[in-house]
């Protein structure tokens, strides 16, 4: 690993930006707010009052039945069967927005999205001017990965009910994801005239001004989100990632601990915690934390491989080889582990297995014309041979 350091007059985005290494895919950082923990997504979508609204207003008693049916089960907490019922009465009433909205909400819930998109376009096109509908399918489309969609009916939301927060939130995450964060700032600070004492408005603004690297402004809006909600680990993040780029390291780090305390099952923060602390040199802290993660998000192959590398370079060939070998049995074609563990490997002095492990992370690396890598495995294979 790099034994760079951070010179003390240059912002740390640009530090994270630039790639040092063929570890860089790793280990540099695209953006800040990737590192910082990106805003919180939209709040989540609230129970609609389907049955109850559907049987006063329905005279077929079979449709009726059904839909109690269903609000009961939901109730119970029994989504699928629920689903069934209200398919079920969307099949005897296909003219009811409410029904094909119910249907939508339960497939969001059991996270079938696309499922969900489908049925909040049907109750749209029986009542187009709803903005909980198109609420529901930005949500849904959110999920399924379509920002850009999901972006239009946020708007829509917007157009239809201009005082609802969520929706400009929404709106904000979107933005954000597709790298509009001018455009991210400007809805997250609509939500914000609508509802300042929302923390997760306060913290979307702050993580956006981050990205846009506009220091001062991220620091104060992070400490009113810190005073809104302090308790959250993510804001603890971000406004250590603030001062950092201030130049309080002392101020940065005590915000990282505090991150860690306050989330401590949470194996993706202390994983964004603990690369934080390796970029200011704090390996013995950083390995804890990434140790910590791997128990908790064990299918993070990323976090085995960086437990690994520092238990290597720590002279720990032997966890190293444990640790890199859990990462490959999650992503088999990934030729920095492979590599890793032929270093590991060598460490050990188990050399026919280490040149057995470079010459895989060589295949590998050529396929996907990694040049550095493949220069590094060649050189030690040499040694080796």
């Amino acid at each position: 690993m790099s034994n760079y350091t951070v010179p003390r007059h240059r912002s740390l985005l640009r530090f994270f930006s630039q790639p040092r290494d063929w570890l860089s895919p790793l280990f540099s950082l695209a953006a800040i707010a990737v590192m910082a923990v990106p805003p919180v997504a939209a709040a989540p979508l609230a129970l609609p009052q389907v049955s109850e609204r559907l049987v006063q207003a329905n005279n077929n008693d079979e449709i009726n039945d059904l839909l109690i049916e269903g609000q009961e089960l939901v109730l119970a907490g029994n989504l699928s069967e629920a689903l069934r019922a209200y398919r079920q009465a969307a099949q005897l009433d296909n003219s009811n927005a409410r029904i094909f909205s119910a249907i939508g909400y339960l497939e969001a819930r059991q996270n079938n999205f696309d499922a969900a998109v489908t049925a909040y376009r049907q109750a749209l096109e029986l009542e187009p001017d709803v903005a909980e509908f198109y609420y529901a399918l930005a949500y849904s489309l959110a999920n399924t990965g379509d920002y850009a969609a999901a972006e239009a009916q946020y708007e829509r939301t917007i157009a239809l009910s201009p005082r609802n927060t969520n929706a400009f939130l929404g709106l904000g995450v979107m933005r954000y994801r597709q790298g509009n964060y001018e455009g991210a700032l400007e809805a997250y600070r609509q939500a914000a005239r609508l509802n300042n004492q929302n923390w997760q408005v306060q913290e979307s603004i702050g993580s956006t001004l981050l990205q846009l690297e506009r220091y001062d402004e991220a620091l104060a809006v992070l400490e009113e989100a810190a005073e809104l909600a302090p308790n959250e680990g993510r804001i603890q993040v971000n406004l250590g990632v603030a001062r950092l780029n201030q130049e309080d390291v002392e101020g940065a780090l005590n915000a990282f601990n505090r991150a860690a305390e306050l989330e401590p099952q949470d194996g993706s923060l202390l994983f964004e915690v603990g690369r934080l602390f390796l970029s200011q040199g704090e390996r013995t802290q950083a390995l804890s934390l990434f140790q910590q993660a791997s128990r908790l998000s064990g299918d993070r192959a990323d976090i085995h491989l960086t437990v690994g590398e520092l238990l290597l370079d720590n002279n720990d060939g032997l966890n190293a080889i444990l640790s890199l070998r859990q990462a490959i049995a999650l992503e088999p074609d990934w030729p920095q582990a492979h590599y890793l563990l032929g270093r590991a490997l060598r460490q050990r002095g188990r050399t026919s297995e280490a040149i057995a492990s470079l010459e895989t992370a060589l295949d590998l690396a050529e396929q996907v014309n990694n040049e550095a890598l493949v220069g590094a495995i060649q050189t030690l294979l040499a040694e080796l041979n």
